[in-house]
């Protein structure tokens, strides 16, 4: 796979365009000039990054840096011997810096000729030109300071070698410049990566916010959970962060992190895991070490909390039954005493709540709505009295979404709108924002969710104009809109996720490729930075910056959509290469994924 780069005037001996042309498979650099590539450097992975690690790293770092801002801005012209006074400098440091670089040097005279590994030297005029002990090495060696290159008749006067290492410096430091400023690199999406360093500029970027809400294209994107396993971990370690707020039940969630503290094995974990949690993250292997992390945590007695704010029921079938349950005892702390009778009566309304069969079947449902609506009335009025005011308002407001949730399905029509004055992202807003003033008011919160919920305005508008529109109607718009007025723009935070290719997984285990990327789009513009993962925050970049035009991206179930991305999302958390969620188990498991 190569990737060109194209340092603004960046000229050669001939005044002609030079690009650098970086080589990942085996980490070679390649100057070409016009058609024609003139040298060649083994630098053992410096494109890849190691320039950060070799040793002095800060001096190459700086070296690299400062030959690509000289030639960018047209401070040095290489013409034939005469290199000028940087040349010179550089002759001195990697003199000095001889037991910690490799300088391979030749030509060749085949673009894009993929280099390989043997071969006998330097061919001149060959069209398969090989160079001889280019392999890889664990750690860099000398310079081969007898090393002679071997140039093509066509260049005259020849390159020099150090000409052409400026060149691949100037090209490797491009390359890391790449991309849009402050983009971050990620170096690792593994959570048992033990240095943070790649996710420091992420707290900068947070400032003081308590809420930082994480998103996904779709629910089937592994990759994505593994990188945000790696935020989540980075956020409570380094941040603070101690409640984990996902888009599952409010009361499947609260069961699920009570099993979690009993947890010891793996199997402990996916067991606890499956009583409210999603299927989607509950049975994803990408999800494995996330989740027994927060298991270990909890028993070592760390003050981690997991929650939910969905009005849905996410837990196993029958899913209405432990709330059903809770309420009725609650209920009856509080002086409504509920029999068996009454108590199915309540699991009948909560087990009917199938978006699905809504959507399938509109109309009115028989089920006892106003019982309900008794009962969470009474827990409301008298919960501060109950032997756990806790759990009588986590039953209560368990209960209230789920009469929200019924009253907004009730009024979905044909056309699948829902002429009720609600929806479920309001619903879920009102519910983390409960979460954030009332259960944990001086907590920090990390939200894990769709893309779509995590917005901090509507996708949907295409203009300006548009977007003042939206403005008028404070009922409208996802989720992350609804959070962010409430509780105010400094404490929200959140984070889109985005794909240049790859596959995602569909509710039903089928892979799907992500759709072809469209043009003059977000995810092309950083796939060009070459880095496999990234954080760009969008908040920190200028009014008239390229990303935040109106442009397509593949935010919603990687489906192409146009708008000013940086509206909606506060930062881009990019993985180059998409892939699908992997089942950890067959067995029967908790709910479907969410619609969104």
């Amino acid at each position: 796979m190569h990737h060109r780069i194209d340092p603004a005037n960046f000229y050669g001996i001939s005044g002609q365009q030079v690009r650098v042309l970086v080589t990942q498979t085996h980490g070679v650099l390649v100057a070409v000039r016009g058609d024609q590539v003139i040298a060649a450097d083994d630098f053992l992975g410096l494109a890849e990054g190691a320039v950060f690690h070799l040793e002095p790293s800060a001096l190459l770092h700086a070296l690299a840096s400062f030959v690509g801002e000289f030639v960018s801005a047209e401070e040095l012209v290489f013409a034939g011997d005469a290199g000028g006074p940087l040349l010179v400098l550089l002759d001195q440091l990697l003199h000095l810096l001889g037991r910690e670089v490799a300088v391979r040097v030749g030509v060749l005279v085949q673009e894009e000729h993929e280099m390989g590994h043997g071969g006998t030297g330097w061919v001149e005029g060959s069209p398969t030109i090989v160079p001889p002990a280019i392999h890889r090495r664990t750690r860099a060696p000398s310079i081969d300071r007898n090393f002679q290159p071997t140039y093509c008749r066509s260049m005259a006067p020849p390159i020099r070698p150090l000409a052409a290492l400026a060149l691949a410096l100037a090209g490797c430091a491009a390359s890391r410049r790449a991309g849009p400023p402050g983009l971050v690199p990620i170096e690792a999406l593994r959570l048992q990566e033990e240095s943070f360093e790649d996710l420091e500029p992420l707290r900068e970027a947070l400032g003081s916010a308590r809420v930082v809400m994480l998103g996904e294209a779709t629910h089937g994107d592994g990759g994505a959970f593994l990188a945000k396993a790696r935020i989540v971990r980075f956020l409570m370690e380094r941040c603070g962060f101690d409640v984990l707020a996902f888009e599952s039940g409010i009361y499947d969630m609260a069961r699920v992190d009570r099993a979690m503290s009993a947890a010891v094995t793996a199997a402990d974990v996916r067991a606890a895991a499956a009583l409210g949690l999603y299927r989607c993250w509950a049975n994803a292997a990408e999800m494995s070490e996330l989740l027994e992390e927060v298991a270990s945590g909890k028993r070592r007695g760390a003050k981690l909390k997991l929650a939910g704010f969905d009005p849905k029921l996410t837990g196993p079938k029958p899913a209405g039954a432990p709330l059903a349950e809770a309420a009725a005892r609650t209920a009856a702390e509080c002086g409504m005493p509920i029999d068996a009778v009454g108590r199915g009566r309540i699991q009948q309304f909560l087990d009917d709540l199938d978006p699905n069969e809504y959507y399938r079947s509109p109309g009115h449902r028989d089920h006892h709505r106003e019982f309900v609506e008794a009962v969470a009335a009474r827990i409301g009025d008298a919960a501060g009295r109950t032997s756990d005011p806790e759990e009588a308002r986590l039953v209560h407001r368990a209960l209230s979404g789920a009469l929200r949730l019924e009253r907004w399905l009730e009024g979905i029509g044909p056309d699948g709108g829902s002429s009720a004055d609600d929806n479920r992202d309001r619903i879920m807003a009102d519910q983390l924002i409960a979460l954030a003033r009332e259960q944990f008011p001086d907590r920090k919160i990390v939200v894990w969710a769709h893309n779509y919920h995590v917005m901090v305005h509507a996708y949907t508008a295409q203009t300006p104009q548009a977007y003042e529109a939206l403005e008028k109607r404070p009922k409208a718009g996802p989720m992350g809109r609804h959070v962010r007025r409430a509780l105010g723009a400094d404490a929200v935070y959140s984070i889109g996720v985005l794909s240049y290719s790859g596959e995602y997984s569909e509710p039903t285990g089928a892979r799907r490729p992500l759709p072809t990327t469209p043009d003059d789009s977000i995810e092309g513009e950083l796939h060009q930075s070459g880095h496999r993962a990234a954080f760009v925050n969008l908040r920190g970049l200028p009014s008239d910056h390229p990303l935040r035009r109106f442009r397509p991206a593949r935010f919603y179930f990687h489906e192409p959509r146009t708008t000013d991305w940086s509206r909606p999302f506060d930062g881009i958390l990019y993985i180059d290469e998409m892939t699908p969620a992997t089942p950890v188990a067959t067995e029967a498991a908790p709910a479907s994924a969410p619609t969104k």
